[in-house]
C-alpha cells in the first residue's frame, strides 16, 4: 500500500478513510492498428494508441457514531465527485500525480455496522498517464557547436515517453541568426522557429512539447514571448534520443534526392544568354529567406553565378524580383565552385520575404563564360527511381529569359531560411521533462 494517496490534497492514508487496497500498477488498453498484408499472411502493424487508465482503490471509512459517519459519507462523496483533479500515489522514491475523475464509488455496510464502512472508487485518468511531481534535466546547458548542424544526444526515463521543454540559450548566437530548427534524427520530425529581427549573442527560444507552443525573447529581452513556429514537435522516446540543432541557412524547400553523387550534369552555363530556372513553392510566408543553394562544377575561369529569385507569369520566369523590397537574389564567386559537383550556396545582402503557395523560380545566370569558361549545372533526378521536385519543374533560356523550353527533370537546389547559417555559433542546450509512466 502506498505511504500516501491524495485526491485533490486530501490525504486518503489515515485513520478516516483507512485504504487498504490500491490498484494503479496496471498500464492502459492499447489499441493496435493494422492493414492486411498482400504479400504473405497476417497483417502489418500501422500505428498503437494507449486509451485511458483506470485506478482502484478500497477502503474502511470510520468515524466515532452513526451521525458522524453519515456525515463523513456525505463528505467523501463531494471530494470524489470533483472532476479533473490531481490523484497522488506514492511510488518508488517520489509521488506520481494523474488528472483523473472517480467514474464510481460504492459504500458497503456489514451487518449494519454504524461506525465503520467498506468503499470503494474507480478513478478514469483519460490521458492513461501519470508523471512525476518534480522536473528531472536530461540536459543542462550543454554547449552544442552549431556553426554547421550540430547534432546531440540525451535518455530520457520512464515508461512512457514525456513532453519535455527545450531550451536553446544562444552561447553566442551571430548577428546573421534569424532562425533556429530542432529536429529528432530518430523520426525526421522538426520544429522550426524564425523571426527577422535582431537576435542578441545570448538570446533563448523555448519549445514547450508539454503546451504545444514557442517562446522566445527576441521581440522583448528578458520576457519569453509566444511566437509562431512550423513543423511538430518532437515525439522524443524513452532511452536514447538524438536530435540536431540548425541555426540559420534551414532548408525550407529541396530537390527530393540531395546527395550529390547521385546528381547527373544538365546543359552548361556557356554563354551570358543562357539561364536556368527551378520553378518551387514555399509552405508559408516567411520573411527570414537568405539563401539559395545549386549543384555546380566549373570548367575553365569563368564569373560569378547570380541566383535570383522570380515570380511566376504564365508558368515561366517573370523577370520580375519575388521580394523588389531587398531584391531577392544572391551570388556565388567563381572561387567557390570547384571542378567536381558540389553544392555552393550564395546569400542576399539581407532576409526577403517569399510568399506561401505560389509559383515561384530559382533563376541561374553566370558572368564571363564562353565556351571555353563554363559552369556546368547539375539535375538530380537522373532515373526514374527518383521522382522529381512535385512542386515546380526545371526549365532553360538559351535568350535571357525571353523564352523559355522545359524539361522534365529537376535541378539539385535548396532554398534556405531562417537567416545565414554557417558564422561561428554555439547555443546551450536544455531538457527538462516530467518522468511519465503507463
Amino acid at each position: 500500500m502506498a505511504a500516501s494517496i491524495k485526491f485533490d490534497g486530501t490525504e486518503l492514508v489515515g485513520v478516516t478513510y483507512m485504504p487498504r487496497w490500491l490498484m494503479h500498477e496496471s498500464a492502459p488498453a492499447r489499441t493496435v492498428q493494422s492493414g492486411q498484408r498482400e504479400d504473405a499472411d497476417g497483417s502489418a502493424f500501422v500505428s498503437s494508441r494507449y486509451g485511458e487508465k483506470r485506478i482502484n482503490v478500497r477502503g474502511t471509512l470510520t468515524a466515532d457514531t452513526k451521525a458522524l459517519l453519515d456525515d463523513a459519507i456525505d463528505a467523501f462523496k463531494e471530494l470524489l465527485g470533483r472532476e479533473q483533479r490531481t490523484l497522488s500515489v506514492d511510488f518508488g522514491s517520489g509521488t506520481r500525480n494523474y488528472v483523473a475523475t472517480c467514474v464510481e464509488h460504492e459504500f458497503v455496510r456489514d451487518h449494519c455496522d454504524f461506525q465503520a464502512v467498506e468503499w470503494s472508487a474507480v478513478f478514469v485518468v483519460p490521458s492513461g498517464e501519470g508523471k512525476d511531481t518534480s522536473a528531472t534535466l536530461a540536459l543542462d546547458e550543454h554547449v552544442v557547436t552549431v556553426t554547421t548542424p550540430g547534432a546531440d544526444s540525451f535518455a530520457i526515463s520512464g515508461s512512457k515517453p514525456p513532453k519535455p521543454v527545450i531550451t536553446l540559450k544562444g552561447a553566442n548566437f551571430h548577428s546573421y541568426t534569424k532562425g533556429v530548427e530542432y529536429r529528432d534524427d530518430d523520426t525526421g520530425e522538426r520544429v522550426i522557429f524564425t523571426k527577422n529581427a535582431s537576435w542578441a549573442a545570448e538570446a533563448v527560444v523555448v519549445i514547450d512539447c508539454e503546451n504545444r507552443k514557442v517562446t522566445s525573447d527576441i521581440a522583448l529581452a528578458g520576457t519569453q514571448v509566444e511566437g509562431d513556429f512550423y513543423g511538430v514537435f518532437p515525439a522524443l522516446k524513452v532511452g536514447t534520443n538524438n536530435v540536431t540543432v540548425t541555426v540559420g541557412s534551414i532548408v525550407n524547400q529541396k530537390s527530393p534526392d540531395d546527395v550529390v553523387s547521385d546528381a547527373s550534369s544538365g546543359s552548361n552555363l556557356n554563354a551570358t544568354t543562357k539561364y536556368k530556372a527551378q520553378s518551387f513553392r514555399v509552405p508559408y510566408r516567411d520573411e527570414t529567406f537568405q539563401g539559395l543553394t545549386i549543384i555546380a562544377a566549373k570548367v575553365g575561369s569563368p564569373g560569378a553565378i547570380t541566383l535570383r529569385v522570380e515570380t511566376d507569369a504564365a508558368g515561366m520566369p517573370s523577370g520580375t524580383y519575388a521580394d523588389i523590397a531587398s531584391t531577392s537574389e544572391a551570388s556565388i564567386a567563381a572561387a567557390a565552385v570547384g571542378a567536381s559537383p558540389a553544392y555552393v550556396t550564395g546569400y542576399a545582402a539581407a532576409p526577403f520575404v517569399l510568399p506561401a503557395n505560389t509559383d515561384l523560380w530559382l533563376v541561374i545566370m553566370a558572368a564571363g563564360v564562353d565556351a571555353s569558361n563554363y559552369y556546368e549545372i547539375y539535375y538530380i533526378d537522373a532515373s526514374s527511381v527518383v521522382p522529381a521536385y512535385q512542386k515546380g519543374r526545371a526549365m532553360a533560356s538559351d535568350d535571357s529569359g525571353s523564352t523559355w523550353a522545359g524539361t522534365p527533370l529537376t535541378y539539385g537546389f535548396r532554398v534556405l531560411f531562417g537567416g545565414r547559417g554557417g558564422q561561428a555559433a554555439s547555443v546551450k542546450h536544455t531538457v527538462s521533462y516530467k518522468k511519465t509512466y503507463l
